[in-house]
């Protein structure tokens, strides 16, 4: 042990979470809000006995939508149901949030503004403003955005008696440019 001495350093000092550890671990992805509609719902998908990577990269395969988790880890629904609340007033914005439970226990490892749709950003905007999220300036510079990237973003249609051959079917975690 030597003397060292060094000003001004920082220093984190974190606690380790698996989501891998046991069948009482998981690891998952939410949005506070649908980004494709903008409802007021929790949204995303989870997988227990996971690690976080396998779920953003889409890796594992048996990813379930966060509506289970409540079956499987109803406290822990809850936990993530109030931990919206506080990330949409701290952050005014729809979160994207990563999470793991290890051990039934709910840590938030990190989160992020979620890329809307313009018509979910649209309805965010004005059901924040109501709800007293956001104050009615903010609310407008949202529905400004919303119009603004509707004009730009290039929409394709399919005709509805198109013969179309189904190729993949996957979970959507944007707007995208195709529906159909």
């Amino acid at each position: 042990q030597k003397n060292v001495q060094i000003e001004r350093m920082g220093i984190i000092i974190q606690v380790m979470v698996y989501g891998d550890k046991n069948e009482d671990s998981a690891a998952g992805v939410f949005f506070t809000r649908e980004p494709i509609t903008g409802e007021d719902k929790l949204t995303g998908r989870f997988a227990v006995k996971a690690k976080g990577s396998e779920i953003v990269d889409r890796t594992k395969r048996e990813a379930m939508p966060i509506e289970q988790l409540q079956a499987k880890f109803p406290d822990v629904y809850q936990e993530l149901e109030k931990a919206k609340e506080i990330l949409e007033k701290e952050f005014k914005a729809v979160q994207e949030v990563e999470f793991v439970i290890a051990d039934s226990k709910v840590w938030i490892l990190q989160t992020r503004d979620a890329v809307l749709s313009p018509q979910a950003r649209a309805k965010v905007a004005v059901d924040m403003a109501k709800a007293g999220i956001i104050d009615q300036f903010r609310m407008l510079l949202e529905l400004e955005k919303a119009s603004l990237l509707q004009r730009v973003k290039k929409v394709y249609r399919i005709r509805k008696d198109a013969q179309l051959l189904k190729v993949a079917q996957g979970t959507p975690s944007s707007f995208g440019a195709i529906g159909g």
